[in-house]
């Protein structure tokens, strides 16, 4: 086993496995900072053998840096690969995003477990870099499950950065405020193949994923995301006022919530699963743009409402929000022919002061 006393930086190509029996790198006592560093242009593999595994260990202290870092801020040249065998546990980072890992460069998570760890920042994979050069994260097998976070108890995607998770499993992480499983700011994320989303909690917003962002870029595509709770409700995708999650395939996001004007789900391809969404509108009124797409009209019955609002309003055939009118007759006292009202407010009112009526609905 091996204690760090300070930041190993990896400038090299370099593989870490352990021997055929457990191996753990810890936190030495008493140091905060940065367990291990992939420098710029270098690349970092680990993994751990059947008979062994390697365990990377934050020590359970509260207040430190983040545990890995790949590359250095103002490039994106560092690698970085996960693979099964390896376990990633127990950081409590303080206000770092990234309690395990703060990417500039790209992560490949193909296999492992990343576990009890915390931060008060973003993230407990924190996608960052800058606009000229962006980091990137690739999940396509793995773990990622009992961390939390102030935002993005799973995965936080920074801005320009991309996320690609086509397998593993994203399941019960939480975030103080939003985006207990993804939270995606101005960047991009896609969710296909086999990966999972499910069982997340968030404070505010988002238990599974929250779309932060105007302008994110978000596609869902043969995956379920369910079981995502905010508070005590029932909340797997919340999207800010003006963006949209695009959806093909069997994908399913579950109860999604709708923050403002302008929101909206976009049909990006054929829908093969039976209910899409169940959605809760930002803006109930007439024409509210609820589905977008080039094919609403063939889609559009494999979206639904929140089940407290189906009495009232449905979703149209152009994807807009439906006001149902429930046309009422009245029949004032002493007379016998009716006249039609659109509701039951408009008909009470048309009563002359001292008058009576008849309202058959």
């Amino acid at each position: 086993d091996i204690t760090l006393t300070e930041n190993l930086t990896v400038n090299k190509e370099v593989t870490l496995i352990d021997d055929g029996t457990k191996r753990t790198i810890t936190r030495g006592s008493g140091y905060t900072g940065i367990l291990i560093t992939v420098g710029n242009d270098a690349t970092l593999t680990v993994e751990g053998t059947k008979a062994g595994g390697l365990v990377l260990d934050g020590g359970s202290v509260n207040g430190v840096s983040r545990m890995l870092q790949v590359g250095v801020s103002g490039a994106n040249t560092a690698k970085m690969t996960i693979r099964d065998g390896v376990t990633l546990q127990n950081n409590l980072a303080g206000n770092y995003g990234g309690s395990v890992v703060y990417i500039y460069g790209t992560l490949r998570m193909e296999g492992g477990h990343i576990t009890g760890n915390a931060t008060s920042n973003n993230g407990t994979i924190c996608v960052g870099g800058s606009q000229a050069a962006p980091g990137s994260f690739y999940m396509m097998g793995g773990t990622i499950s009992g961390n939390s976070a102030n935002n993005g108890g799973g995965v936080s995607v920074g801005n320009y950065a991309t996320a690609e998770i086509t397998g593993g499993t994203i399941s019960n992480n939480t975030a103080k405020t939003s985006g207990g499983g993804v939270q995606v700011y101005n960047g991009t994320l896609r969710l296909g193949g086999t990966a999972v989303l499910t069982d997340n909690s968030a404070g505010t917003a988002g238990g599974n994923l929250n779309v932060n962002h105007a302008n994110a870029q978000v596609s869902v595509t043969d995956v379920s995301i369910t079981g995502g709770m905010v508070q005590d409700t029932l909340n797997d995708v919340h999207i800010a006022a003006g963006g949209s999650v695009s959806v093909s395939g069997n994908a399913d996001l579950g109860n999604v919530i709708y923050a403002g004007a302008g929101t909206n789900i976009n049909i990006a391809g054929p829908l093969t699963g039976t209910v899409v969404a169940t959605i809760t509108p930002g803006v109930m009124e007439a024409d509210a743009v609820i589905l977008t797409g080039a094919d609403v009209a063939s889609y559009y019955m494999k979206f639904e409402l929140n089940p407290d609002l189906r009495d009232e309003y449905g979703i149209g055939s152009d994807g807009l929000l439906d006001v149902k009118v429930y046309p009422v007759s009245l029949v004032l006292k002493g007379e016998s022919v009716s006249s039609g009202y659109a509701g039951l407010e408009e008909a009470i009112a048309a009563i002359p002061d001292g008058g009576a009526g008849i309202i058959t609905i």
